[in-house]
């Protein structure tokens, strides 16, 4: 018998027919989603199984977004893109108690600095990621377990199914629990999901109590929080977590970002964030809309920043927390202005082998007391702003709970004890590149790295030490301050990629427009009072005269190194040098992702100043023991302070422009210094 074959017709209205019998109704038990088709959910639905099948759409109404959860976790979604920031349902079977949610829309413009590039870009295919080449999205679209603002929670924005624990109302609440399962990158037609946030605070005064978050699978930017677990935003936000445990995996998959002017306040809480996973071929990229992961430029690695402070006035404070990252970043600040980022007897650890524990960036003001960091890379790292490392006294806690107005109370500030801040570093302790920042270090502070302790790379500095209440500074490798020129390669035009940064060979050419004798704010200034210092300081800086990359214009580049010692006694070789990359013992001319690790790492030859002026000053007793060659170009001593040698069989002489002089306390010498041990 001849088979007859169903017209088109026939085709459509059987499936239609079918789908109304498994995918109608909010009360239907099982939903079934051939594959190629498309349903619009149009309000919260319960259902104890939903298959999904390949390449079916199930989507909200237009304005409004759709959740999925199985058993009280958010799950199901991905990126349709890699480079976009719309996503889809991953095919599947899920099983359970199943609630399809459908909430207003939350959809967030990127409007800060940098942000008024149009959208993604045409002919995107998920198998050639974009970097440089995408630019920004129209709008974000949010979604999130509790939306937030000046009314209270706003449930029409909220995804109540993905909140555990006790009903939250008000604007105090207490004992949830929010998560969040999605996938990592698996291949281009599954670019991982499910950039969900937990909570996003979009106005009023809210306090939280016994929060837990509980994210894996990736975000999609942290310059929003696109995917945190937590986001504050706007000037009248402010929101206290008490004793939040927040635990995320994934690519951006940040905990806390606190936005656009609001206040934020974490204690007595417990943060994780751990990597996720780079799809092949991923370019690292400066474009906010498509940064996945740190630079590899900087000579890490990682994919999540723990905690990251935006825009203008923004304040972030966390005290008696702990902070762990297992790459990028833990405490970070971000495009904006003037933002106020405090810490106060936090624990900050690299869990990883890689990372800061603190990066300051746009004028932020940092800080940190009695605090302990232990970090792979660096353990502060800035381009501009102030930090301020010191001891959590009663005073200035007291001092920072008014100007912040933390509300702590006379109880809360009693109990919280006084500590010193700890920086134990695998690599280094503090660097500066880009326009550089200013640091104070006071109390009982202690830095321990493996390899040198400041490093400057082509920025301006103001660090002011004061040792009187017991500071001390150990570099693993001798070296205390290294000032060097900026290795960091730029970005190519054609490729939108960091080049190679390559040594340079060669005389220095000398910057006539340049005072190596003079120390000002534009220089690596230095000063150290009422301490006792074993190591030595370069200036290795080549300088001279470049041209804007943005300007256009020539302007110097070179930086002298200026140190002043108050009261200070220092053991070790002060000297302008020329340096060489090396890294485990190994000379490196040319530097690129492959040898990343080697940025700012050098060996220093001491020799004569060109471009890279070195100034030293020592008063009110301050004495320098030389232990090696060290040239200058100008030193200063009052009739208190004095160098000597390094032991009873050797003694100091000094050459000022090849004449052999006396050092005389008292004095200033300007020229050629050499000051020698014989």
């Amino acid at each position: 018998m001849e088979k007859k074959h169903l017209s088109g017709f026939y085709r459509v209205f059987l499936l239609v027919l079918f789908l109304s019998f498994t995918a109608c109704g909010k009360s239907a038990d099982n939903w079934v989603l051939p594959s190629n088709t498309a349903k619009t959910v149009a309000e919260t639905t319960h259902l104890k199984k939903l298959t999904i099948e390949k390449n079916a759409v199930l989507a909200a109404p237009e304005g409004y977004r759709l959740t999925l959860t199985v058993n009280g976790v958010e799950t199901g979604q991905m990126l349709k893109t890699w480079a976009g920031v719309d996503y889809t349902f991953a095919p599947g079977a899920y099983e359970g108690d199943i609630v399809l949610t459908v909430s207003k829309a939350n959809d967030v413009a990127w409007t800060g600095p940098g942000g008024d590039a149009g959208g993604p870009p045409e002919n995107e295919t998920p198998s050639a990621p974009s970097g440089f080449d995408a630019g920004m999205p129209d709008a974000y679209p949010f979604r999130q377990a509790l939306y937030l603002d000046t009314n209270g929670i706003d449930e029409a924005k909220s995804v109540q199914a993905a909140v555990q624990g006790e009903k939250p109302a008000g604007f105090q609440f207490q004992n949830i629990k929010i998560v969040s399962k999605g996938t990592f990158y698996e291949s281009p037609s599954s670019p991982g999901g499910t950039g969900f946030n937990g909570i996003y605070a979009a106005g009023g005064k809210y306090d939280i109590k016994n929060l837990e978050i509980d994210f894996t699978g990736d975000g999609r930017s942290d310059f929003v929080g696109f995917g945190s677990a937590v986001v504050a935003a706007g000037k009248d936000t402010r929101l206290v977590l008490d004793n939040a445990v927040i635990h995320t995996q994934g690519v951006v998959r940040s905990a806390v970002i606190a936005k656009e002017g609001s206040s934020v306040l974490v204690k007595n809480s417990r943060i994780q964030v751990k990597n996720g996973v780079l799809p092949p071929g991923y370019k690292n990229t400066m474009n906010i809309s498509q940064m996945r992961s740190t630079l590899w430029i900087s000579g890490m690695t990682g994919t999540t920043r723990a905690t990251s402070l935006l825009g203008t006035g923004t304040r972030a404070t966390y005290i008696d927390s702990t902070i762990s990252f297992e790459g990028w970043g833990g405490l970070s600040t971000d495009i904006g202005n003037g933002a106020k980022l405090t810490v106060i007897n936090c624990k900050i650890n690299n869990i990883g082998n890689t990372g800061y524990g603190h990066y300051n960036n746009c004028s932020a003001v940092t800080r940190i007391l009695g605090s302990e960091f232990n970090v792979g890379s660096v353990g502060s790292a800035g381009d501009s702003g102030s930090v301020y490392f010191g001891d959590s006294t009663r005073e200035a806690v007291s001092a920072l709970n008014d100007e912040l107005e933390l509300g702590l109370t006379a109880e809360e500030l009693k109990a919280i004890p006084e500590k010193p801040t700890i920086i134990n570093s695998k690599d280094q302790g503090v660097l500066w590149h880009g326009s550089g920042s200013s640091l104070t270090i006071t109390g009982g502070t202690t830095i321990n790295t493996e390899e040198t302790l400041f490093v400057d790379k082509g920025a301006y500095t103001d660090i002011n030490v004061d040792g009187s209440g017991g500071v001390q500074l150990t570099p693993g490798n001798g070296i205390i301050m290294q000032v060097m020129d900026d290795d960091e390669p730029s970005l190519e035009p054609k490729t939108n990629n960091f080049g190679v940064y390559e040594e340079p060979t060669g005389p220095v050419v000398k910057d006539d427009s340049h005072d190596i004798t003079n120390a000002t704010e534009t220089d690596a200034l230095a000063k150290f009072s009422n301490i006792e210092l074993k190591g030595d300081f370069y200036n290795a800086a080549r300088g001279g005269r470049k041209k804007n990359s943005m300007t256009g214009k020539m302007g110097s580049v070179s930086r002298n190194l200026g140190l002043s010692f108050d009261g200070a006694v220092i053991t070790g070789i002060i000297s302008a040098s020329d340096a060489r990359h090396y890294y485990n013992g190994k000379y490196y001319p040319k530097i690129g992702k492959a040898e990343s690790k080697v940025f700012s790492h050098v060996v220093n030859t001491p020799g004569p100043a060109v471009n890279n002026g070195v100034i030293v000053t020592l008063k009110n007793a301050s004495k320098w023991t030389v232990t090696g060659t060290s040239y200058l170009t100008k030193l200063s001593l009052d009739e208190s302070s004095s160098i000597i040698p390094a032991g009873e069989d050797t003694d100091v002489s000094m050459t000022v422009n090849g004449v052999k002089t006396n050092i005389a306390p008292g004095n200033t010498y300007t020229g050629a210094i050499v000051v020698s041990v014989e």
